[in-house]
């Protein structure tokens, strides 16, 4: 039978200091953003008030699945764009529309779509001072062969 010193020892080697780093902040970090939401919870919301709506795009498609970054100085918004309305169609396609005055007037930058597929939820991503899009994408075209039920 092992003795508890030779147990302790070995539970001892079996975690590296790093290891009770991170078992530490794991413990530790929810706390602290306890405290965090606690301290402000007493605070007064910011005044946010909608002071004007206004339509920067319209095409007569099912538009929708936004999302909006501010890069360089300038807006750039992206969203999905179907002439075919809202549920999964190949015609979808992703639009990407830039504001260089704040918004106050827009351009359409880029419009793209993968063949055979529904492409959604375009979301920005900048990283090392560039912009990129990301989205994902569901299957439309015809049926593949290997779904072919025969009977």
């Amino acid at each position: 039978m092992n003795s508890p010193q030779t147990v302790g020892g070995a539970f001892r080697r079996l975690w590296s200091r790093q290891m009770w780093i991170l078992l530490a902040l794991l413990f530790l970090l929810p706390g602290l953003m306890l405290v965090v939401v606690v301290a402000s919870a007493g605070d007064s919301p910011p005044g946010v008030g909608v002071t004007s709506i206004r339509r920067v795009f319209h095409n007569g498609e099912h538009n929708a699945f936004t999302d909006l970054c501010r890069f360089q100085g300038q807006l750039y918004l992206t969203f999905r764009s179907c002439p075919d309305g809202h549920m999964v169609h190949p015609t979808a396609s992703i639009i990407i529309l830039r504001s260089r005055d704040d918004g106050a007037n827009w351009d359409q930058v880029h419009r793209f779509s993968v063949k055979d597929r529904d492409t959604r939820d375009p979301h920005f991503l900048v990283f090392r001072d560039r912009l990129f899009v990301y989205t994902g994408t569901w299957y439309s075209g015809p049926p593949r062969s290997s779904a072919r039920i025969t009977t």
